[in-house]
């Protein structure tokens, strides 16, 4: 329906900056001074909330008879006159002008509110209504019953939108003000489908509404998560989305899930490669804790590590990305320690060349185990200086250690290239080539 998606882009647009709440004001700060009886006159507006908005406004408020249009396209409810002795506009000193509306008054507000009414008429001309669409077959005469009338709904076309509540729902994946989010999800849960719209909420579209910082949207995802609770007990990587996301009550919910069923969750590697990838400050705690738990047997442990080492060279260079990567690789630490010598030297090459910069830091994870175990000549001077070249400093400390414990013999062996780290930017590295 051409209306609604015009209206649903429209209004995915705005953002909360966009946002204006109601407010009552004079037009002036400073009043207009009467001659005659020596006083200073305001007129106060009262304007509603979004009044400079007048898309937003027609589309969610169009219905709404209370609102007025004025020649500067902002919106008002009324209009009041007061009058003071003081030149500046102060609440505690006003008078309002008890006085019966005067017909240039009446005529100025029936223009204003006609101008409003002649924005409505386009949208009428440009998309029609249902009623006017609608075949229009004769009836036979029924006996009148009478219906409590239900209170007009604010916005332009209440009926497209109930024809297809399907664009409630787009909007509260997509929309950036929290208005127009409310509406959304107020018109939505009182539609007499909603029971279906929610079965037809999938574990994706939740977490994206999960991930939102906006009350509307986490409120619809919870009730479609109820909804389907029993059957997304069981998907292991929605179970760990919703542990790291934005709604406090899906992180509970979360939490509360896999300590229902812990030994079934912890027995998984797919589940605890989840846990590694994922990370968020309220909950990592809970997640370290789990991980101590985990007791899995030395093939499950190399399994869950190069499951990892997989998911951790798809990654893009991001922010984000990088704080995942080096997250993943200290929880690594935790679970599969006793592997990372086992690494080849061709994995360490990719993780150390991967675009991810912080997968450098499971590869000096890696090295720093191996130099525990193999003769630390082993380890290529080349691979050295990538880690104490690399921007992240817990990388780079790492390298050092592992400089540290090269033997003398070697470093000197190696002393032509490692001249060429004294012109490091890094303060760190320049020490230890001196020590």
């Amino acid at each position: 329906m051409e209306y609604l998606k015009f209206a649903v882009n429209t209004l995915i647009q705005y953002t909360d900056e966009s946002y204006l709440p109601a407010q009552k004001g004079p037009l002036s700060d400073y009043g207009s001074y009467n001659w005659n009886d020596n006083k200073y006159y305001y007129t106060v507006v009262d304007y509603p909330e979004c009044y400079r908005s007048p898309l937003l406004t027609v589309i969610l408020f169009g219905n709404d008879r209370s609102r007025k249009m004025g020649s500067n396209l902002e919106f008002y409810i009324k209009k009041e006159r007061f009058y003071s002795t003081e030149y500046y506009y102060q609440p505690s000193k006003m008078t309002k002008v008890e006085q019966n509306t005067t017909a240039s008054e009446e005529g100025s507000e029936n223009k204003e509110s006609g101008s409003l009414d002649q924005i409505i008429s386009v949208f009428k001309t440009i998309f029609g209504s249902p009623k006017e669409k609608a075949s229009i077959s004769p009836k036979l005469a029924e006996p009148v019953i009478k219906k409590e009338e239900k209170p007009a709904r604010p916005e332009l076309y209440p009926e497209f939108w109930d024809q297809i509540p399907e664009a409630y729902i787009q909007l509260l994946m997509q929309g950036k003000m929290d208005l127009v989010m409310k509406f959304a999800y107020g018109n939505v849960s009182a539609h007499p489908k909603y029971k279906d719209l929610l079965q037809k909420t999938d574990a994706e579209m939740m977490v994206v509404l999960f991930n939102k910082s906006y009350e509307y949207p986490q409120n619809f995802g919870m009730d479609a998560l109820y909804e389907k609770q029993e059957e997304l007990k069981q998907n292991e990587g929605f179970v760990v989305k919703l542990l790291v996301c934005e709604s406090k009550e899906a992180r509970n919910w979360s939490v509360t899930t896999i300590n229902n069923n812990v030994g079934n969750f912890l027995d998984s590697t797919d589940f605890i490669m989840y846990l590694m990838l994922n990370s968020r400050k309220e909950s990592d705690e809970f997640i370290n804790d789990l991980l101590q738990k985990v007791s899995l047997s030395e093939e499950k442990q190399k399994i869950l590590l190069g499951k990892v080492i997989i998911q951790l060279l798809s990654l893009e260079n991001t922010e984000g990305n990088n704080t995942v990567a080096e997250s993943a690789a200290k929880k690594l630490r935790i679970t599969s320690l006793a592997h990372f010598s086992s690494i080849g030297w061709e994995i360490i090459a990719q993780l150390l060349t991967s675009s991810l910069n912080n997968n450098s830091f499971l590869a000096s994870e890696i090295l720093l185990s191996k130099s525990e175990k193999y003769p630390l000549a082993e380890i290529p001077v080349s691979v050295i200086e990538l880690l104490l070249n690399n921007t992240n400093e817990t990388i780079r400390t790492n390298g050092i250690r592992i400089l540290k414990q090269r033997p003398e013999e070697e470093i000197c062996k190696n002393w032509p290239q490692l001249l060429e780290l004294l012109s490091s930017g890094y303060q760190d590295v320049v020490e230890c080539i001196f020590r």
